[in-house]
């Protein structure tokens, strides 16, 4: 009887340890970049990708926008006791107007659910922000939704790559990164594959990476930025198995635009990144 006690103690204990911790964050999930999270909260659901979402407006009103949309739900760690609703929408306006953001509603919106809400818009070297910050449950669960507005990356099936940098000698790839980082998007990790997936099918095809920046900023610092966003496809690339001696990385900052930097539109296009057949 002592010996079935003991298994079972036994089984239990193991089972527990394959369980997840209450309180860590899901796999692949993290804080975007903009802001940080509140004290005490892990990430409990996590998406990012091209969508569209609905903003709340004064008035009772909702407006549809799309671009790449990051959607975190945060919880409160089983054993902390929450803030209050306005104290987490209260933070999140106070660190993002420091920043310049303006804010565009605060309070309770009818039409977008429970909670307090509020709406921050962020605009940065022309690039446009959506912050919406939703906080339930007395506190205890609040989610942010990062809208940054854009076109859809077109992902380029493998034969059409393959295609056009065989026959042209070079193509655009516009793998994201974090604004004024080399950190690469999780979003880009299709691109990334297929990329990966033409150099296993071209076992003689080298390749040098080329990074490209818009005109905003200073230009050594945007030279510096390129070559580490093209070093950075090329570890990515690297780590999926591509030989390094095939792989060459190059940064030209912004002396190479194929667009009017004087457009939002065209500074989307020149922050590029070319893969140039060797």
């Amino acid at each position: 009887m002592l010996k079935r006690i003991w298994l079972f103690h036994v089984i239990v204990l193991i089972f527990s340890l394959l369980q997840p911790a209450w309180g860590e964050d899901v796999a692949g999930s993290r804080d975007h970049p903009l802001v940080s999270r509140m004290p005490n909260f892990f990430i409990d659901g996590y998406t990012s990708n091209f969508n569209a979402t609905s903003i709340p407006l004064p008035g009772e009103k909702l407006e549809t926008k799309e671009g790449q949309l990051t959607s975190i739900t945060y919880e409160i760690e089983d054993d902390r006791t929450p803030p209050s609703e306005l104290q987490i929408v209260r933070n999140y306006i106070q660190a993002l107007t420091a920043r310049g953001a303006k804010l565009i509603f605060e309070g309770e919106h009818g039409e977008y659910g429970a909670g307090k809400v509020a709406t921050i818009q962020y605009v940065e070297g022309g690039r446009e922000v959506w912050v919406v910050v939703q906080a339930y449950a007395d506190g205890q669960s609040y989610r942010l939704g990062v809208l940054e507005i854009g076109e859809m990356q077109q992902e380029v099936e493998e034969g059409d790559l393959a295609g056009q940098l065989l026959n042209k000698g070079q193509v655009t790839v516009k793998i994201k990164f974090d604004t004024g980082r080399s950190d690469i998007r999780p979003e880009s990790e299709a691109v990334l594959g297929e990329i990966a997936e033409m150099m296993a099918a071209h076992p003689s095809l080298k390749l040098r990476i080329e990074g490209h920046t818009d005109n905003q900023g200073q230009p050594w610092a945007n030279l510096t930025l390129s070559m580490a966003r093209a070093q950075s496809v090329a570890q990515a690339l690297h780590k999926r198995g591509v030989q390094a001696e095939r792989l060459a990385a190059a940064g030209f900052g912004q002396a190479q635009p194929i667009a009017d930097n004087g457009t939002e539109a065209g500074r989307a296009e020149n922050r590029r990144v070319t893969l140039v057949k060797l």
